[in-house]
């Protein structure tokens, strides 16, 4: 499993996340800023991570996510010192999908910043082409075609790949 989200050869010890391949980063990093939030330390991968971004990324092994949530909520709630429930979002949608709590009760207004790829934090760099997304992110790059990409004609040769291209892109 750490061997499919981790560069070769960097997954022993302590997991950094400069070390992930850039598809497991882009996900962890998603996770971070909507999902799951941390006030601590960002740079490093901690363990119960490792399976959820193993699952985003190739489907399976599958296990119940409310289990997992109510699990590290409970770890949380255990820790002497902590004072922030994670998964809050989370929580609030599987509430609500019991029924536990309706639309129209009113919880404490907070502050929400939703995700946007332009403005993902320090370390990366997001560039849209005709065709592609390209991320880059210490040295990994990554393109990704667009839903809505318009087909070739005939003749037309694609955008270069990342080895391909000027020195000046990442």
């Amino acid at each position: 499993m750490l061997a499919a989200l981790f560069l070769p050869g960097t997954f022993s010890g302590t997991l950094y996340r400069r070390n992930l391949k850039i598809e497991a980063k882009l996900l962890l990093t998603i996770c971070i800023l909507n999902v799951i939030p941390r006030r601590g330390d960002k740079q490093e991968v901690r363990y119960p991570e490792i399976p959820v971004i193993y699952l985003l990324l190739h489907g399976s092994p599958r296990f119940p996510i409310r289990y997992l949530i109510m699990n590290h909520v409970w770890i949380c709630h255990n820790k002497v010192g902590t004072n922030i429930i994670l998964h809050c979002r989370i929580i609030k949608g599987l509430l609500k999908q019991f029924k536990a709590i309706t639309s129209e009760d009113m919880g404490a207004p907070k502050r929400h910043k939703p995700f946007d790829i332009r403005r993902m934090g320090v370390g990366w760099t997001y560039d849209e082409l005709e065709r592609y997304h390209k991320l880059n992110s210490e040295g990994q790059r990554w393109r990704a075609l667009k839903v809505v990409a318009r087909a070739l004609l005939p003749g037309e040769e694609d955008e270069p790949e990342s080895e391909d291209e000027p020195p000046e892109w990442g």
